[in-house]
């Protein structure tokens, strides 16, 4: 089993199934302080967590077009600019880190050839232990069909 299908096994079924999910919203021109500032919210967490992976799974067998993996890469971007929602652990949040720096900065002709690949591309082990924290508990979280009805 390769190391993005170990990583998404928690979706199952529903990483091929094309989910609704809200739009995530842009930017605010309000200032930010502590009182202000929270934790990315579950929905926009899962609505972009489940926009990656509906993207990862387009890609088929073979893997991405260069127009897919933009698209996912965009969408990881996303999901690291949002952040863990506080539901997640601190090892699942460094994981996250992790596993979108990771798969950014490869292009779709890498993915291509590491679509069999045991791990994710040049992490220690002990990161690559917090990125499969942060999938399994994204998946737990994030449970397909329940985005944003919470």
């Amino acid at each position: 089993m390769t190391w993005m299908h170990r990583s998404f096994a928690g979706l199952g079924a529903a990483v091929l199934v094309v989910l609704s999910a809200t739009a995530c919203g842009g930017g605010s021109d309000q200032p930010t302080d502590a009182a202000t500032t929270s934790a990315a919210s579950v929905a926009d967490f899962c609505s972009t967590w489940e926009d990656a992976l509906n993207g990862l799974a387009a890609t088929g067998a073979g893997g991405p077009t260069d127009e897919q993996w933009d698209a996912v890469r965009s969408d990881l971007e996303k999901l690291a600019g949002i952040g863990a929602p506080d539901e997640l652990s601190d090892q699942a949040a460094a994981g996250l880190e992790v596993f979108t720096d990771a798969l950014s900065g490869l292009s779709a002709a890498d993915m291509r050839r590491l679509r069999s690949a045991q791990n994710l591309p040049g992490v220690t082990d002990a990161d690559e232990a917090s990125a499969r924290t942060f999938n399994s508990e994204a998946a737990a979280l994030c449970k397909p069909g329940e985005v944003g009805t919470k």
